[in-house]
């Protein structure tokens, strides 16, 4: 990776992020400015164009790559990239697998089904909301029921 790009990840730019009327733009080099300052330059279908890592915290979105997911610091609404989905996927046998929903096949814990009043596996699940499973973008939706895309249901009550 090229060093400049290295040094705005570090400095925390994305690599990739949702900006400009939802178009999907990554990061190709850097502007620098006075100074040591500088601004990313990212690359859109259309051409490319600098954005302040302010202006990029306050209005887009990151997209999150294999390499950058953290399930421990991910938050329900994240974007990841298809390949992600993809290697998840090909872990297990999943949960649940289609567009609208899916799901790693290995539990992250059980909750109290408000409808049964049962406690029910919850599983690692992201949606597609652009594109596909080659080159689409999801997002992650938290720990749900097999199937379903909202979290929802009481933690049990330990002793």
């Amino acid at each position: 990776m090229n060093p400049k790009i290295e040094r705005a990840i570090n400095d925390g730019y994305p690599l990739k992020i949702r900006g400009n009327d939802g178009y999907v733009a990554t990061l190709v080099n850097i502007q620098p400015l006075f100074g040591s300052e500088y601004m990313g330059i990212y690359r859109y279908p259309g051409g490319d164009v600098c954005h302040d890592l302010k202006e990029i915290k306050a209005h887009f979105k990151e997209i999150f790559t294999e390499d950058t997911f953290d399930f421990s610091k991910a938050k329900i609404g994240d974007l990841v990239e298809s390949d992600f989905v993809s290697s998840l996927m090909d872990l297990l046998p999943p949960a649940c697998m289609s567009l609208r929903c899916a799901q790693d096949g290995e539990p992250y814990s059980h909750r109290e089904d408000p409808d049964s009043g049962k406690l029910r596996p919850t599983f690692s699940t992201f949606k597609c909301i652009e594109g596909g499973w080659s080159n689409g973008i999801w997002e992650y939706c938290g720990n749900c029921f097999r199937g379903e895309t909202t979290e929802r249901g009481k933690d049990p009550i330990y002793c």
